[in-house]
């Protein structure tokens, strides 16, 4: 069996947010009922990942806004529990919430692999000046990125909250190839302990846990949740299916990542760099 190595997965951990962000890629604001994961669902979910999944180069937190858990603290304890398959624990806030004086001692206490990541949405991110404070006061590693002023990070948000027929096969390699998810993450460099990366290692560059299932990207997701009709064979894969075993789960995620492109590039417009770009966090 060949070795899973993703270079970046993101961990849902809650759909609910305090912003309600017209473009959210998430789909917040669409949702009437978003589903809730509890703190042992969430361990759980984490658990059979790192039981599937022989490393991932960063394991990040993300919403939502991961900051309005309360447990925030206790799952990245837990997560620390597997600190030997991953290099990097990631959480990305909209900079609107200060954590408890507890969740920032466990920032601290696992500051060697944890990394904060502060999106800032000018006005709407009224702690993110206070946050950053505190975690440079703590030695934490986190960083500003700023969605407002003169150099908007990336040159805004991309629409990415249709869902139509955009592209043919051949169309969607294209821009499955273009794409961010694909080609703008972390590279097999610098930073990140040596992995070796041959003809028996899966090598897959990004993945997204929620609810139990990884996808190869958010939209499979929001697609289903809208009744969106698109291919689904081989596009996720529940990790949590008591029914299947740890080799098979691992075996369906090979053949996940040995297709050519997700079958939902063909829905879908491409975060790409030539997308246009718009106002990031306008709110709804």
């Amino acid at each position: 069996m060949q070795g899973i190595i993703i270079d970046t997965s993101s961990v849902v951990v809650t759909l609910n947010c305090n912003l309600n962000c017209k473009l959210c890629n998430t789909g917040v604001p669409y949702r009437k009922k978003p589903v809730r994961f509890s703190t042992e669902f969430l361990k759980l979910s984490i658990e059979r990942y790192f039981r599937t999944v022989d490393f991932a180069r960063k394991f990040s937190f993300t919403g939502g806004e991961p900051f309005l858990r309360e447990d925030l603290a206790e799952l990245t304890a837990f997560t620390q529990g597997f600190d030997n398959q991953f290099d990097v624990l990631e959480i990305v806030t909209n900079g609107t919430i200060m954590p408890s004086e507890a969740t920032l001692q466990v920032f601290e206490k696992f500051r060697s692999n944890v990394f904060i990541l502060i999106d800032e949405y000018g006005d709407l991110s009224v702690n993110a000046d206070k946050l950053s404070n505190a975690l440079a006061e703590r030695s934490v590693n986190h960083l500003v990125r700023k969605y407002s002023g003169a150099s908007i990070y990336q040159n805004g948000w991309v629409d990415l909250t249709q869902f139509k027929k955009y592209n043919t096969p051949e169309q969607a390699k294209i821009i499955y190839k273009k794409c961010a998810v694909p080609n703008k993450l972390k590279k097999i460099s610098g930073g990140y302990r040596d992995v070796k990366i041959d003809e028996n290692t899966c090598f897959g560059v990004y993945t997204v846990l929620i609810n139990g299932v990884v996808y190869r990207c958010m939209r499979p997701f929001i697609a289903m949740e809208r009744g969106i009709d698109f291919n689904k064979e081989h596009q996720f894969v529940d990790i949590v299916d008591n029914n299947k075993t740890t080799e098979t789960i691992r075996e369906e995620i090979i053949t996940m990542f040995n297709l050519e492109y997700p079958s939902i590039c063909e829905y879908c417009p491409g975060m790409c760099d030539d997308s246009k770009r718009y106002i990031p966090a306008e709110q709804a």
